[in-house]
């Protein structure tokens, strides 16, 4: 019986944390709809890479992709100083998001590129 319990118990502790985080990248995925700045969309789309992360890798791959297309062609159009470094600190923390992944599916040196 108490095995049962603690199954339905951990089972309503995932959902519940999956409900959350539908509910983040909801939102997020509002706040990037209405976002202008090419600044915001690459901050915004690494987030809900971010959030995807934990329970669906491959999504969050695509998000950061999009994140990384989203800031180098700011910074390739000749971005203001201030864009330029926004720019730059979102490839870095999507870089880093990236070495994550390919780290936890056990690709070292993809990790490391």
């Amino acid at each position: 019986m108490k095995k049962i319990a603690l199954c339905f118990f951990f089972t309503l502790i995932i959902f519940s944390a999956v409900r959350s985080a539908d509910k983040k990248i909801d939102s997020l995925q509002v706040l990037l709809k209405n976002s202008k700045e090419d600044t915001s969309k690459a901050w915004l789309n690494n987030l809900i890479g971010e959030v995807y992360f934990n329970f669906s890798p491959d999504s969050a791959m695509l998000f950061w992709n999009r994140a990384e297309q989203i800031a180098n062609a700011g910074i390739n159009a000749g971005a203001e100083k201030q864009k330029y470094l926004s720019f730059k600190k979102t490839i870095a923390e999507v870089l880093n998001s990236k070495g994550a992944y390919f780290f936890a599916r056990g690709d070292s040196k993809k990790a490391i590129e």
